[in-house]
């Protein structure tokens, strides 16, 4: 399946049409960007999908859509302008056949308050009647609605999910509905009801009264579950509230200038540093200055010194030269008067010429008259000023670095408000924190209460059940409808050792797939080297070298998404099927070490097209770059927050 356009018509936060190419560029491009802020409509872009798919079943995928019809109305931008429509075009291959299909879901607010819903199907340009009335059946081939979620999903969600409850109910969902387990067990569920009634005709009055008893205890369990959970909504109400009243405490904190007063310690302790730095170059500069540095200011007199001074020693030299080329030419010119005489005048005249040249040098005066050790020091003097030089701008520069640093520290302590003008500010912030905090935990201890109550419903549920196979074995002979309770029972057994077996079947290639992605999630080589699946209670066992265990509550709670990342990776592998991702706040509540992670390992290789839905703070910089390769298209939502209105541009915030 490639999905392969979007169009939005009047829908939520989108009040003009808008179209979104979700095209992957190729094969080696699997990736559509798009970034949007909080607000801008990045969950909307997911919830079309999931609608124009699912349509009133989308309530199987959210938890929080109570009225379908409700649901609808909310996502209407603007009512006076009529219909909302999401229309997806995709495309499926089947056996080398490439079949192209575009849905549109249409809605109204009709008379009354209704809401008036269509639903159109395409195929290959062609209105497809047969399609379009048993939409929700032909969809489930491609995509069941019940594994929807381990393909387009929310990465906060995620985080939520990553705890050992978590991933249970997780693998939970996913393998029985991957596996027809889900069906398997209604289907005992509807066999186990149909002994109850067969049994309940003829019962003894003890049995009567015994399953009397047993559906008293689930009946009220089930009232008081049901209690505990609208008293939860309630909770959830004033969480929200709560959570609205702490934004709008931090908005004042900021516009107070507290939040700049709880930086004042740190603002401080940075310009005590800069101070420092400054006092460090400064004494530097100092020692500098007292060198040879001063001297780069008479550069020319010292080039004229060291003219002079080579002259002076040339002069020395020559001079006892001098003294030695006399001797040797008054012998010379004796040898040779003796034995060349008409030689004698001229080689007498080449050595006076000679002798006089030197002399001119030998006559420069002595001035400076220089030691060895003096003559060294004044040779790499400009070097030595040179170098020096280097340093002073090496430091200066980093002198008007930190000034400059000093001076913006300085102008922020400056602004810093007093303490008794934010104190107010500050104390309306922590009530609303201490606020929330509180009632996070009633939401906890409500949700505990309800957990605890399920459990105690569950176990009963099973009691009953229990007694139901015992009945059933002891007076199935006895009872006038005994072959349909008998077979009913050796059916529900049959169809329970099926799903063991499919079940057993299947999670060791699933415990393959996870561990292959959690390995290479986790990146840490020879850490996790086996995975296995309780099929009693999904539980799911780490274990690491020499058969270590390694529970999952001991992980950081990076390694712990990764984890639950992994899980939603070899579920959708074990699937067999050529899905789209689609991942809402890719990256979630995680670390810069495991974002890189998903960003190296998942996102380019978990399916052939993946979108992306991300904030402004997630896929950036150098995630951005490490993705950059494998993105074929990308887009940003920019919101008009007068209009109410977001508009899909080309470009990742660009």
């Amino acid at each position: 399946m490639l999905l392969s356009e979007l169009i939005l018509e009047n829908f939520s936060v989108y009040g003009e049409v808008q179209h979104l190419d979700l095209s992957p560029k190729d094969s080696s491009h699997p990736i559509v960007l798009v970034g949007g802020l909080n607000g801008a409509g990045k969950t909307s872009l997911l919830t079309a999908i999931r609608l124009v798919l699912f349509g009133k079943r989308l309530v199987h995928l959210d938890p929080k859509i109570t009225s379908y019809s409700a649901f609808l109305k909310k996502l209407i931008n603007d009512p006076s302008i009529g219909e909302s429509r999401v229309t997806l075009s995709f495309a499926t291959y089947s056996q080398g056949v490439k079949d192209t299909y575009k849905v549109t879901r249409s809605w109204k607010e009709a008379s009354g308050g209704r809401i008036a819903e269509k639903f159109v199907a395409h195929k290959n340009g062609k209105h497809d009647s047969v399609i379009s009335s048993t939409w929700e059946e032909f969809i489930d081939s491609f995509i069941p609605v019940s594994i929807a979620n381990l393909f387009f999903f929310d990465g906060e969600a995620v985080a939520d999910m990553a705890s050992k409850e978590g991933a249970q109910l997780l693998l939970k969902t996913g393998v029985e509905a991957l596996l027809g387990i889900n069906l398997l067990n209604r289907l005992q569920e509807d066999l186990s009801s149909l002994i109850y009634k067969k049994s309940q005709e003829t019962a003894d009055s003890e049995v009567k009264e015994r399953l009397e008893t047993l559906d008293n205890v689930l009946k009220q369990q089930q009232i008081e579950i049901n209690d505990l959970k609208a008293e939860k909504k309630s909770i959830e109400k004033t969480l929200a509230a709560k959570e609205k009243e702490l934004a709008k405490a931090e908005g004042e904190f900021k516009t107070s200038g507290a939040e700049l007063f709880s930086h004042r310690k740190g603002i401080e302790e940075d310009l005590g540093y800069a101070q420092q730095e400054l006092e460090v170059i400064s004494a530097e500069l100092r020692e500098l200055a007292a060198g040879t540095l001063p001297l780069a200011l008479i550069g020319n007199l010292i080039a004229d010194t060291q003219k002079q001074e080579k002259c002076e020693q040339d002069a020395i030299k020559a001079k006892a030269v001098l003294e030695v080329l006399e001797e040797r030419d008054q012998t010379f010119l004796e040898i040779v008067n003796k034995k060349a005489p008409s030689a004698y005048d001229e080689l007498s005249k080449l050595l006076q010429a000679d002798r006089t040249s030197r002399s001119d040098t030998a006559a420069t005066e002595i001035i400076l008259d220089m030691s060895e050790e003096g003559s060294s020091l004044l040779q790499h003097l400009p070097q030595r000023i040179e170098h020096e030089q280097k340093q002073a701008a090496s430091l200066k520069s980093k002198y008007e670095q930190w000034n400059e640093k000093k001076d913006s520290l300085e102008r922020k302590l400056s602004m810093i408000p007093p303490e008794e003008s934010v104190a107010e500010s500050i104390r309306k912030r922590d009530e609303a924190k201490q606020a929330l905090s509180i009632a996070i935990d009633q939401m906890a201890s409500i949700e505990r209460k309800i957990a605890e109550l399920e459990g105690s419903h569950k176990f009963k549920t099973a009691e009953k059940k229990r007694f139901l196979e015992k009945q059933a074995i002891e007076d199935a002979e006895q009872l006038v409808h005994d072959r349909v309770i008998k077979y009913a029972g050796i059916a529900r057994n049959r169809v329970g050792e099926f799903g063991d077996a499919v079940l057993n079947k299947s999670v060791s290639h699933l415990e393959e797939l996870i561990l292959e992605s959690t390995n290479l999630l986790l990146r840490k080589k020879g850490f996790i080297t086996s995975v296995k699946i309780n099929t009693d209670n999904y539980e799911l066992v780490l274990r690491g070298h020499n058969e270590r265990h390694i529970p999952l509550t001991s992980l950081s709670a990076g390694e712990r998404q990764l984890v639950i990342i992994s899980i939603l990776w070899g579920l959708g592998r074990a699937s067999g099927r050529p899905l789209p991702i689609i991942v809402d706040t890719p990256l979630g509540r995680l670390d810069s070490i495991h974002r890189n992670l998903l960003v190296e390992y998942y996102f380019p290789n978990v399916s052939h097209q993946t979108i992306l839905l991300s904030t402004d703070t997630e896929i950036v910089g150098e995630a951005k770059e490490k993705l950059s390769e494998f993105i074929g298209a990308s887009y940003t939502l920019q919101h008009d927050i007068k209009r109410h209105k977001t508009q899909i541009t080309n470009g990742y915030f660009s």
